[in-house]
Parts: structure tokens; C-alpha cells; sequence
């Protein structure tokens, strides 16, 4: 193992000038040459330092760790890559701690701790889950996202439901009714489906998952489902009755999580799990090496996807 004091002999400087060099400490605690910087990094590169960050967090008390705190399901692969992607490229890796949903979230929070980490991510969640968080977490001075520090508003639910709600105005669809099953991110979709069909003059029928039976006996032209999982439950239950979408109603979905497998392949709105999670990631950094969250932030709008569960209206079939 290559030691500072050999690449201080090398450099012909203090072993204490080559560790604020190497710790990216030369700038804010002591004032070093441009020159010697150069000279002490050059020779540490060549001859093959590498900085033991196992050292540096039992020196510092954390680790450049950041804690991915969640129940992790099949369509969270890549936020897992940008999570890790991100964190990397700052010098940084990630802790997966997984929870079942009757674990205890200060548990798992502890956990983090016990890892020294320098911050900690909480990817969906709820109001019920926050208020729950032992208040002895905070006094330990880690960033946690949604508990010590805001998390970022990085997704317009709100506007990407809107926009496959306007889709659905589009195919001349005007009873259309939105399946539900409340939750905080949920409920932001199903203001966007309210807010389109408001601006048109149409009613709004909201109903939740156990009310799939009577959505269908209602007779809707299209259905927004908030997730594709719903849209699942409710293609399956149209597909049991021997009816098929989109000639009985157009159905589009939220998140294109396999939706192209679906029968038939379902229209939804994409939903940039990658992007979302690398700007999680820098949101939370900021907060760790800055102490303030990222700034003039846009948040990313869901795409549509056009597949065959959806179709225009016609005249005749307004008819009926």
C-alpha cells in the first residue's frame, strides 16, 4: 500500500501538505500552490495511491455512502442504476436496505445509521410512514430525504396525468372515468384526470379498486387508470366477461411497467424512473456537500405511449 509519506518524500513536501491535497482540503483549510497540487497528484497517480475510504470514515464518523431505504419491486431497476450511476460519478457508492411493508421504518433507519452513511434516500414515501419516524433519528445529523430535509419534487404527477387524460378528450371520449386506489402519489393523478375534464365541462367519475364491477356496468367510453397494475386488474376482469378493449372502452394506464405485454399492449404515460432517481441523488448530495437542495430544479412530465388499448371514438358509436 502506497503511504502519503512516500509521496511526500517523492514530492519533497509534508506528509501534511500531500493529505490536504489528497483530501481536496488544499482550498478551504490551507493555501498550497497550484504547482505543489499538481506535483503531489501526479506522482500519487503514478505511483498507484488510492485513497482507503474505510480509513476516512472511521476519521470523519461517515462513509461516502448513501442509504437506498425501501421495499424494492422488479420496475425499480433503474432507479437502483441511476441511484448508482449518479452517486458514483461524485465519488460516492450505495447501500441497498431493503423493509417489508410491516417493518419498521426506524428499524431500517438504523440500520443506515449503524452504516455511518453520509445521507439517506426514502423513494416513495408516505405521509402515514413519515409521521411514524422515531424522533431520535434526527439527532444524528444525517440528511434523510422526506424526514431532516425536503425531498425533491422531481415528477409532475399532476401534469403527466393530465396530459393522458386530454389524450382521451382526443379520441371523442366523454365519459371518461378514472380507477383509483388512494394514495399520496395517486391522489396527484387523480387531480390531473380532474383538472382536464374540468376545463372541458365533463363529469368526473372517480371509482377505487374493490369498484371495478360497477366501472364496467356503467358503461364508460374510456377508463384512466392511475397505475398499470389497475389497468391490469381491469383489463383481466373485462377479458373474464368476454368483452374487449378497446371496442368496449379505451383503457390508458400510469408508469409503462411492462405494459407492452399486457392484451392488448396498453397506452400509459412512461414515467423516467432513471432520470428521477440521478436527480434524487444530486438533489441529496447538494444538501450533504452544500447544505441547501438543488435549485431551480424542473420537474420531468410523463411521456405518453401510444399502444392498442385505446381508439378513436366514432360518430356512430356515439350513436349507440
Amino acid at each position: 500500500m502506497i503511504s502519503m509519506k512516500k509521496i511526500a518524500d517523492a514530492a519533497g513536501v509534508s506528509r501534511t501538505t500531500v493529505s490536504f491535497v489528497l483530501n481536496g482540503r488544499y482550498e478551504r483549510d490551507m493555501k498550497i500552490s497550484p504547482e505543489i497540487v499538481r506535483r503531489v497528484k501526479d506522482i500519487a497517480a503514478e505511483m498507484g495511491y488510492v485513497r482507503n475510504e474505510l480509513v476516512q470514515s472511521v476519521v470523519t464518523g461517515k462513509s461516502k455512502v448513501i442509504a437506498i431505504v425501501a421495499e424494492f419491486f422488479d420496475f425499480m431497476m433503474p432507479m437502483i442504476r441511476g441511484y448508482s450511476e449518479t452517486a458514483a460519478k461524485h465519488g460516492y457508492s450505495i447501500t441497498l436496505i431493503p423493509r417489508n411493508s410491516h417493518d419498521s421504518l426506524t428499524e431500517a433507519l438504523m440500520v443506515a445509521v449503524k452504516y455511518r452513511v453520509a445521507g439517506v434516500l426514502l423513494p416513495g414515501l408516505t405521509d402515514a410512514e413519515k409521521a411514524a419516524v422515531s424522533p431520535r433519528i434526527c439527532k444524528y445529523g444525517i440528511p434523510i430525504s422526506g424526514i431532516t430535509c425536503p425531498p425533491l419534487m422531481y415528477f409532475d404527477q399532476i401534469r403527466s396525468a393530465e396530459i393522458a387524460a386530454d389524450y382521451l378528450i382526443s379520441l371523442n371520449h366523454r365519459r371518461i372515468f378514472c380507477l383509483t386506489q388512494p394514495n399520496p402519489i395517486t391522489d396527484q393523478r387523480v387531480a390531473g384526470y380532474e383538472n382536464s375534464m374540468r376545463r372541458k365541462g365533463l363529469a368526473t367519475r372517480i371509482f377505487e379498486e374493490k369498484s371495478i364491477e360497477e366501472l364496467i356496468a356503467e358503461k364508460p367510453d374510456a377508463v384512466f387508470c392511475v397505475t398499470d397494475c389497475l389497468a391490469m386488474e381491469l383489463l383481466q376482469c373485462v377479458n373474464r366477461k368476454h368483452l374487449f378493449v378497446p371496442d368496449v372502452f379505451s383503457v390508458v394506464g400510469f408508469g409503462n411497467i411492462l405494459a407492452d405485454f399486457f392484451a392488448p399492449p396498453l397506452t400509459t404515460i412512461s414515467e423516467p424512473y432513471y432520470l428521477t432517481a440521478c436527480a434524487d441523488i444530486e438533489n441529496l448530495l447538494s444538501i450533504i456537500e452544500k447544505g441547501k437542495p438543488l435549485e431551480g430544479f424542473q420537474p420531468f412530465v410523463g411521456e405518453l405511449i401510444i399502444r392498442d388499448s385505446t381508439k378513436h371514438k366514432t360518430e356512430s358509436e356515439d350513436k349507440k
